[in-house]
């Protein structure tokens, strides 16, 4: 059976990508304002001038393509399957991962939160084999149920 993230990733990563990108715009331009006031020369500070513009350009676009289209993207190319015997993990546009992990090579699931996603009541699922850890983020407490329902029925 195919699930899909909830749609409330989308959301959490709009709002993740956000912050972090206005702390980064915030020192970037608190940084180039103290150079500025540093320059005494005014070739210097007409260079400045252009370098901040530019910056600033290039910041904007930056913070577009991340902040909006991304969560998109990463939204519609996630997805997981469950099968009697195993679980799939599909993700990515351009490197495509796929992800097999065997019911009885589950060694136990954790279930995370963080503070928006309390919030948005969606939660996210670690699951540890022996080989190591796949994460599912942002789904459904109801999925969350299911699937720990599903992989505790092999016990």
């Amino acid at each position: 059976m195919k699930y899909k993230l909830s749609k409330l990733f989308i959301i959490k990563s709009i709002i993740f990508r956000f912050l972090i990108f206005s702390l980064l715009y915030l020192v970037l331009r608190l940084g180039f304002y103290r150079l500025q006031s540093l320059s005494s020369f005014n070739q210097l500070n007409r260079v400045m001038n252009n370098t901040l513009w530019i910056s600033q350009v290039l910041i904007t676009v930056i913070f577009l393509i991340s902040v909006l289209i991304c969560p998109i993207i990463k939204y519609f190319t996630w997805s997981y399957f469950i099968f009697s015997d195993f679980i799939e993990i599909r993700y990515g546009l351009l490197f495509k991962r796929y992800i097999c992990i065997k019911r009885e090579n589950i060694k136990y699931i954790n279930v995370c939160e963080n503070p928006i996603d309390m919030i948005l009541r969606i939660k996210s699922i670690n699951i540890y084999t022996a080989g190591g850890k796949v994460s599912i983020p942002a789904i459904n407490k109801e999925q969350v149920e299911f699937f720990n329902y599903i992989v505790q029925e092999r016990v």
